[in-house]
C-alpha cells in the first residue's frame, strides 16, 4: 500500500482571465475524491481577478 500523497495545486495567474475558477474546482473536487491523496495544498500567487471568479 502507498503512502498518503499531499496534493499541491499552484495558482500563477490573474484568477477568472488566464486560470478559470470553475477548472480549478473541479480540480480540487478530484483531488478530494482520490483516496491516495491526505491533502491539498492550494498555493496562490494571484494578483486578483475578476469579482464573480474570486468569490466562488
Amino acid at each position: 500500500m502507498q503512502p498518503p500523497r499531499v496534493a499541491i495545486l499552484e495558482i500563477t495567474r490573474q484568477i477568472g482571465v488566464q486560470v478559470r475558477a470553475q477548472e480549478m474546482v473541479r480540480t480540487i473536487k478530484v483531488l478530494r475524491e482520490d483516496r491516495r491523496v491526505l491533502a491539498v495544498l492550494v498555493d496562490v500567487d494571484s494578483p486578483g481577478g475578476a469579482n464573480t471568479d474570486t468569490t466562488d
